[in-house]
């Protein structure tokens, strides 16, 4: 075998990290079980793992019952947190924000529909908006059917009307349909135009 050059790395065979990595995983077991012995706790790893499970266990269901309210609060942002989205998946539909909903609109041709009523409507609304109120989803759907095949996005002042919206839609067979999260509110906090024209 050749001497390498100076100055040029050697790359290490895997067998040779492979032992050098047991030799220090040996080495701090060793000085771990010194250590210990020392101590005078119990030098067993599995004696003394089990010890140390049952101590954080006690100390932990002390804190969780002396603090049970701070786990009430965490045990509810995560329901929050967590529930929320598999909520949505499970009733079929997505969030969006705004910038993904300018994405759907000026790159696979979305479909905005503003389930807000007449009076919120004319107050200023999305650029060729489709505007049927939530109330009236239900008799005047057919008017969604030439949008079929496109995505709809469902918009409302704050997004709560619109995520009832997407689910009507998803049972009505739409695939396609997304909720607009914090509806128009979120849309003008991003500085999106609205307009007043029919």
């Amino acid at each position: 075998m050749r001497e390498p050059r100076p100055g040029t790395r050697v790359q290490p065979s895997e067998s040779c990290i492979l032992s050098c990595r047991q030799y220090l995983e040996e080495a701090s077991l060793t000085l771990t079980i010194q250590y210990r012995r020392l101590l005078g706790l119990p030098t067993d790893p599995p004696l003394f793992l089990i010890s140390l499970k049952i101590i954080l266990m006690q100390q932990l269901s002390s804190f969780v019952i002396n603090h049970w309210e701070l786990f009430l609060a965490l045990a509810v942002i995560l329901g929050m947190i967590v529930g929320e989205p598999l909520l949505r998946s499970a009733q079929g539909y997505l969030g969006v924000g705004p910038t993904e909903a300018t994405g759907l609109i000026n790159h696979q041709d979305a479909v905005v529909l503003d389930v807000r009523e007449e009076n919120e409507f004319k107050e200023g609304h999305v650029l060729h908006a489709v505007h049927i109120p939530a109330g009236r989803l239900g008799e005047r759907i057919k008017e969604l059917e030439k949008y079929r095949n496109r995505p709809i996005i469902a918009v409302c002042r704050s997004g709560s009307r619109s995520g009832r919206v997407c689910s009507l839609l998803r049972k009505q067979g739409f695939a396609t349909v997304y909720n607009l999260e914090g509806g128009l509110l979120a849309w003008q906090n991003a500085s999106l135009p609205l307009t007043q024209k029919r």
